[in-house]
């Protein structure tokens, strides 16, 4: 017997019970501050349109105008890309432009390096890259590298190859 839509519902979690880390913790490898001591009121979000438009050049209106936006963005008020924003992008990029893989990843190499843009999680984003890079699904490395960023130490799916890629528990 299916469990009643009443016992399927999610609880909202209160964000102060999710575990936080330090300031000093949440750079990447590049040295970006990624949350740190931010005057966060001259960051400007960037949705995956935005980003997407600008790298595809395909509407003779929208690119101009994403293009503008990001060559106008640096250190002082950057660009913040955040985590769905970048699993979008590449698979904005992967899948409805038919971007190469290797083209992909240099193109989020490049917005990690760049101080321009704020990318939440960049550590973990460059680590998925090079997960990707050996073949792993970009999402499924994501998913890994965020867990653990953040101490989760098991990860349950129904996804065969990334249990074996990663040593989840695979539900079955």
């Amino acid at each position: 017997m299916a469990p009643s839509r009443d016992r399927l519902r999610v609880r909202s979690v209160r964000h102060r019970s999710v575990r936080r880390l330090p300031a000093h913790h949440r750079g990447d490898e590049r040295g970006h501050s990624r949350r740190g001591c931010r005057d966060w009121s001259r960051v400007i979000a960037l949705d995956t349109n935005v980003l997407a438009r600008a790298l595809a050049e395909d509407d003779e209106t929208q690119s101009p105008a994403a293009q503008k936006l990001l060559l106008g963005l640096s250190a002082e008020s950057p660009g913040f890309i955040n985590l769905t924003v970048t699993v979008e992008l590449y698979w904005v990029l992967r899948q409805v432009l038919g971007i190469e893989a290797q083209r992909v990843h240099a193109i989020f190499d490049r917005l990690l390096a760049t101080p321009a843009f704020e990318i939440e999680d960049g550590e973990s984003v460059s680590e998925a890259l090079e997960h990707a890079r050996l073949g792993a699904d970009f999402a499924d490395a994501l998913i890994e590298a965020t867990n653990r960023l953040y101490g989760v130490t098991e990860t349950a799916t129904f996804d065969h190859g990334a249990a074996r890629r990663f040593g989840w528990r695979l539900l079955r």
